[in-house]
């Protein structure tokens, strides 16, 4: 899995946006909310908090980003 999603805008570099998805991780929901961003003319990176890990409930989630 991606350690992080980067996206710039087809008209060049635009001003960077540092994008923190939720704690469950880079999903394709957030992929998209940075492809929206970057298609406003933005250069985004977002990070995979939760480090390529899926967690299937929010204690899972809260547990594994507490480690």
């Amino acid at each position: 899995r991606d350690q992080a999603y980067f996206v710039g805008p087809p008209s060049g570099p635009g001003p960077g946006i540092l994008f923190l998805p939720s704690w469950w991780g880079l999903t394709s929901s957030a992929r998209r909310r940075a492809d929206f961003l970057s298609d406003a003319g933005f250069t985004v990176l977002a990070p995979d908090l939760a480090l390529g890990e899926r967690p299937e409930t929010e204690e899972e989630a809260e547990a594994h980003l507490g480690e």
